[in-house]
């Protein structure tokens, strides 16, 4: 996922590389506001992304290290479960 990342990043730098040598003198100003958004470097998107997935994959893991078998499954699932709500929660509001 951060290989995606860093190749959409760096994508997204050069097509407003690209607007912003383009753009006439005379151009529409929502082409010049697109290029102005701060954005990380593809290195850090990259890393920040990497971070998050090793983050949510090892979340439902502690359990089994705590945990008998039975009951760390039990609780993995419950974990999963409220966390796939809240991220699609959060974006709802």
């Amino acid at each position: 996922m951060g290989g995606v990342l860093y190749t959409s990043t760096r994508a997204d730098l050069d097509l407003d590389a690209r607007i912003r040598d383009e753009a006439a003198p005379g151009a529409g100003e929502a082409q010049v506001l697109t290029v102005g958004r701060r954005r990380l470097s593809p290195f850090q998107a990259g890393v920040v992304c990497f971070a998050a997935a090793m983050v949510a994959g090892l979340v439902p893991l502690i359990p089994f290290a705590f945990l008998p078998l039975t009951a760390a499954v039990i609780t993995c699932f419950c974990i999963s479960i409220l966390a796939l709500f809240g991220v699609g929660a959060g974006p709802a509001r």
